[in-house]
C-alpha cells in the first residue's frame, strides 16, 4: 500500500510541474477531441503530462487510475450506455426530464473542473486504501493485467476476479477513451482487443476449428454453430481461455485458499450462456470447491449488451465463492 507522505508528495509533484498549456492528446484509433470539449481536453492534457513526470511504480500507478476516473466523468458521453455514445438531447424516446437530465449532463462535462475532480478522486480513493489497512494486517494484493501470464511463483489466500462475459461486452471499445488518454492505445485497439478473453472480432485465419474443453456445452455451442459459426467460435475460445486463466489462477493458490469470481450469463443466438455453471464446472475439474453461491440483481441498470434481437440483457450477477482442497 502507498503511503499517505507519497500522495501527498506525489500531489506536489503534480501540480508543481503542471504545464501551463497542454500538448495534444494521445494518438491513436479514437479522435479525442470529438469526445471531450477543448476546456477539458486543454485539462486533461495538462494533467496527464504531470503526472507521466511521478517515478514508475504503485504511486504512479495509484494516480493514472484517478486519471482514469475523471477521465470517465468528463467525457461527452451518455453515463447509462456501456461503450461510448455522445449524449443525445434530441433522442424521440426521451422523456422530458430525461431530455433535460442530459442537457444538463452535457454543460457538467464541458465546463468540468478536471483539477478538481482529480484531488477527488485521490482523496476518495486512499481513503478506500487506508479503510483496506485498518480492515487486514499488513495487507499484501497484487492486479495482473493477464492471470494466464501472471508473474512470479508466490502462493496466495485469496484471489476476487470479475471475468469476462464472453462477448457479451465489448471491453476494449468501453474503455477505448480512458485506454488512449492513458498512452496505452497508440497502435489502436485491435491488438489490445486480441489479448483480452471475451472478444468477439476474430480474422478468418484465426477462426481455426477448435473444441470446447466441456462436454456439457457441446450441444449448446452446436446449436449456437447452426445459427452462427462465428458465435460459436467466440463461445468455445471463451470457455477454452477461461480454462486457462482458471489453471493458472489456481495454481497460485494456498492449500485451502479461496477464490471469488462474480460472474453473470448471457444470451448468444438466443440461447442461454451459462457461465456461471460452465465457471463452476472448470474450477471443480481444478480441484475447487464450491463453497457459496450468491446472487446480486443489478438494479440501476442491466448491462447493456443489445447487438440485435437473438442478444439480451443481463439483470443479474452471481458470486461464487471456491476453496481449494488440499
Amino acid at each position: 500500500m502507498i503511503s499517505e507522505d507519497a500522495v501527498d508528495s506525489g500531489l506536489e509533484m503534480i501540480w508543481s510541474s503542471l504545464p501551463k498549456r497542454g500538448s495534444k492528446p494521445p494518438s491513436g484509433s479514437v479522435d479525442l477531441e470529438k469526445w471531450f470539449s477543448p476546456k477539458v481536453v486543454s485539462q486533461l492534457s495538462r494533467l496527464r503530462q504531470s503526472i507521466e513526470a511521478i517515478p514508475g511504480g504503485p504511486t504512479e500507478r495509484f494516480f493514472k487510475t484517478c486519471f482514469s476516473a475523471v477521465v470517465s466523468r468528463v467525457g461527452l458521453t451518455d453515463p447509462t450506455v456501456p461503450v461510448p455514445v455522445r449524449i443525445d438531447t434530441d433522442r424521440k424516446s426521451l422523456t422530458k426530464n430525461q431530455r433535460k437530465q442530459r442537457k444538463q449532463w452535457l454543460v457538467d462535462r464541458s465546463t468540468a473542473d478536471v483539477f478538481g475532480l482529480f484531488e477527488l478522486f485521490v482523496a476518495e480513493n486512499f481513503e478506500r486504501l487506508k479503510l483496506l489497512s485498518e480492515q487486514c494486517t499488513a495487507p499484501k494484493a497484487a492486479v495482473f493485467e493477464d492471470a494466464r501470464t501472471a508473474p512470479g511463483d508466490c502462493l496466495v489466500d485469496l484471489v476476487i476476479s470479475s471475468p469476462p462475459y464472453g462477448s457479451a461486452q465489448k471491453y476494449i471499445r468501453s474503455s477505448s477513451l480512458n485506454l488512449q488518454w492513458l498512452g496505452m492505445a497508440r497502435s489502436g485497439l485491435r491488438d489490445l482487443e486480441r489479448q483480452s478473453i471475451g472478444r468477439e472480432h476474430f480474422s478468418h485465419s484465426e477462426r481455426v476449428e477448435i473444441d470446447s474443453p466441456l462436454p456439457s456445452s457441446k450441444a449448446l455451442l452446436n446449436k449456437i454453430g447452426k445459427v452462427n459459426p462465428l458465435r460459436r467460435h467466440i463461445a468455445t475460445t471463451f470457455l477454452i481461455e477461461m480454462r486457462d486463466a482458471l489453471s493458472r489462477t489456481c495454481s497460485r493458490l494456498k492449500s485451502r485458499g479461496h477464490l471469488v469470481l462474480i460472474v453473470g450469463n448471457n444470451t448468444v443466438c438466443g440461447h442461454t450462456f451459462d457461465t456461471q455453471n460452465y465457471l463452476t464446472e472448470i474450477c471443480e475439474m481444478l480441484g475447487l470447491e464450491l463453497q457459496l453461491r450468491l446472487e446480486d440483481h443489478i438494479r440501476s441498470r442491466g448491462l447493456i449488451t443489445k447487438r440485435h434481437s437473438t442478444a439480451g440483457l443481463i439483470s443479474k450477477e452471481t458470486i461464487l465463492l471456491f476453496k481449494k482442497t488440499p
